[in-house]
């Protein structure tokens, strides 16, 4: 019978915590940590469209050109575009409410843009992969120290001798 005060609680941490847990010990190669931050750092960067990234340049430009009329009128556009881009956000966050995340997934599998940055993420990770397997010593590991020369010592006795 089984004390429930006795009882070994188990506590679950979400993929997030464990990931931010982990990637703070130092047992993890240089190579592991820098891909899992780029596979991060990618999944970060699909979150602002290709159209908000360009209009962000395109107002960078006119601003570097002086052109305030310019700048202006896509601000306006901006921020047009960032308030539609906010009620897709909410009428997603509403669907995943009533679907779990599995299944709108799976909905998307054959989508161009999924695809895209699926195996856009996919690659990366595969060529950073392959840079830390292949070139192990480019990563900011510890500098690695000149191997000694084993010492070989040579016994002799009675006119014999063992090396």
């Amino acid at each position: 019978m089984s004390d429930s005060n006795t009882a070994e609680s188990v506590v679950t941490l979400s993929s997030k915590a464990e990931y931010e847990n982990s990637i703070n010990l130092s047992q993890h190669m240089p190579q592991a940590k820098t891909i899992s931050e780029m596979v991060l750092d990618a999944f970060q960067s699909t979150r602002e469209s290709d159209q908000i990234r360009e209009l962000r340049a395109a107002i960078r430009q006119a601003h570097d050109r002086f052109d305030d009329d310019t700048a202006y009128e896509l601000m306006g556009e901006l921020k047009q575009l960032k308030d539609a881009e906010a009620a897709d956000i909410a009428a997603l966050e509403d669907l995943s409410s009533k679907f779990p995340i599995s299944r709108i997934l799976s909905s998307f599998k054959d989508d161009p843009a999924f695809q895209e940055i699926v195996y856009g993420l996919a690659l990366k990770v595969l060529n950073q992969t392959h840079q830390a397997i292949s070139n192990p010593a480019s990563g900011k590991s510890k500098a690695a120290r000149a191997k000694k020369e084993a010492e070989v010592f040579t016994i002799s006795k009675d006119g014999m001798s063992v090396t």
